[in-house]
Formats: structure tokens, sequence, C-alpha cells
């Protein structure tokens, strides 16, 4: 009994830690993580409390009819509350949200810093993630929006640093790797001649014709509404020499391209 109260315990503080860390995203955003992870935390509590109590009635099961009530009420009440707050948490979610209601997005994304491919660090634990439960990546390049979408802002790529513990703007991008957490600056050496500046490109398909384009505010840019890529987005952010066009390509717009399902207009 007492390593299942561990167990249990160890995952309120893991879903304790996941609210924090989304502190950093929009208010929309956080309201929703923590709907999502509050639900998760009673049902836990509430599963806690019903297994307390039928060990309880297992060692006191020649108690009388009071007792038994007690007993019952105790699993019941905690049960029914904590599924009345994940039903209505829900259901205030998908009347409340641009979408109405969950989406399964996808966009790929690589990041370059002076010619040289950076991985973001590789996902830990159970949930086997970097970032929270509706913005994430699981160690593939992807961008992941799997949930309620409140606005849209909530899913752009700024947004996206942020929920995987890095941060992107005009003239800096951070990401933490399985090595060091790095960082670049607009005006920083690529090589001995060469001044980097970053900059993000997206790849977008209409058809069977994809097309790349530099994105300005590219903080802001909310990902394309698509399950599979393509047609999804392939991001490119890339710190280098100041550029028009990229010569990066995401792998699943390459393969596309190989088969001659897409080709560049």
């Amino acid at each position: 009994m007492e390593k299942i109260f561990d167990i249990l315990i160890s995952q309120v503080l893991a879903h304790e830690e996941e609210i924090q860390h989304v502190e950093k995203l929009t208010d929309s955003f956080l309201l929703e993580e923590f709907l999502k992870q509050t639900a998760v935390i009673s049902i836990i509590v509430a599963g806690a409390v019903a297994l307390f109590c039928v060990f309880l009635a297992i060692f006191f099961k020649s108690a009388g009819n009071t007792l038994k009530k007690i007993l019952f009420a105790s699993i019941a009440i905690p049960v029914v509350l904590a599924s009345l707050y994940l039903a209505g948490g829900t259901v205030y979610l998908n009347l409340n949200s641009t979408t109405g209601g969950p989406v399964h997005w996808h966009a790929d994304f690589e990041i370059w810093a002076c010619g040289q491919k950076i991985d973001l660090v590789n996902p830990t634990g159970l949930s086997n993630r970097v970032g929270t439960p509706t913005f994430h990546e699981h160690g593939d390049n992807r961008i992941h929006v799997e949930g309620v979408v409140k606005n849209l802002e909530d899913v752009s790529l700024g947004n996206f640093f942020k929920s995987i513990g890095g941060q992107i703007s005009q003239d800096h991008f951070e990401i933490p790797t399985n090595e060091k957490r790095r960082h670049f600056d607009n005006g920083d050496k690529c090589g001995e001649d060469q001044t980097g500046v970053v900059q993000v490109f997206v790849y977008q398909t209409t058809g069977d014709e994809f097309t790349q384009k530099k994105l300005d505010d590219f903080a802001t840019y909310i990902i394309s509404p698509h399950a599979n890529i393509p047609p999804g987005d392939c991001l490119i952010v890339e710190f280098d020499a100041l550029k028009e066009k990229t010569d990066k390509l995401c792998n699943f717009y390459k393969l596309a391209q190989d088969q001659g399902k897409i080709h560049e207009r």
C-alpha cells in the first residue's frame, strides 16, 4: 500500500512541475494546461482516497452499517467530484476555443547554426515529450499540437520555443540540447569572416506544389492546421549569414519530392 501511495505522490509532483513550466506561456494556454493538469491531479488524488477507503473496508470488513456507509461515501464522493471537474473543464475549453474542440496538427522543423544541425534535448520520462501536453516535440523534429486550441496565437513558433524551454526573437534564439543550452545572438560570428543572423524560413504546400518563404515576424508565426506533412509546414530556423533563401529542407518534404508527390514551384 505504501508503494502505491509513493507512486501516486510522484505523479502529482510531476504534474505540478509541468504546471510551473507552462507559466511562461500565454494566459489562455496556461488556463488550458492548468485545467488539464489539475483534472489529472484530482483523478489521482480521488483514486488514492478510494484505494485507501477500500483498504479500510477490507480491514474493517465486519464493521457496522454506519461505518460502511461512511466508507462508501468516502469512495464515491471524490470520484464523482473529480469526474465532474474533468467533464466541466473539457466542456468549458471546447466551448471557448477557436477550434471548437481538440485538434491534432503537426509541423516539421530543423534548427541550424553556422552550417551545423542542432538537435533539441531528448525527451525523458513516461510522457516521452519535450514541452506541454498540448504543444510539444517527441524527439522527432516535429511540432505536435494535440488538444484544444483556445486562441490561434497560442500555437505560434514563439510559444513552441517557450514550451520546450527555449526562446526565439528577431535577434536571439536559444534551446536546450543534450550537451548544454545553446544560444545565438545577431552579430555573433559564424567562422572567422561571417556574421550570423537569426532567420526562419517556411515551406508550405498548395496542391502538389510547395513554396519557400522567409518569415519576417517569425516568433508570431502560427503553424498551418494540418495533421500530415506535407501539406503541414516545414520550418527551418537558421543562424547564419543573411540570406533570402535556405537550401535546407525537412526530411518528409524531401521524401515526398523524391516520390514525385510534390514539386517546388
